[in-house]
């Protein structure tokens, strides 16, 4: 999950929002994964993630990828990575 966190962030930032879009998706989804896994025992907060998912879809719809890319890796990869 964590790999492609920083892949979407990297790909982003460089104006790929095609590369970047693409990892952001499987990032997405597993995160959505995990928390519907009983047996992961160490889950992302998710209170504390959603008010950056709902800032970082309105980001996208301006098309201000770089704000998507800080948000990743300012704001939620701190509760990604123990």
């Amino acid at each position: 999950m964590r790999e492609d966190l920083q892949k979407a962030v990297y790909y982003l930032r460089l104006g790929m929002e095609g590369e970047g879009n693409h990892y952001l998706a499987r990032f997405l989804q597993e995160l959505g994964s995990c928390w519907n896994d009983p047996g992961l025992p160490q889950k992302p907060p998710l209170p504390l993630i959603l008010p950056h998912l709902q800032s970082m879809v309105e980001a996208q719809q301006r098309g201000d990828y770089l704000r998507v890319a800080d948000l990743l890796e300012y704001e939620i990869q701190i509760h990604i990575d123990p």
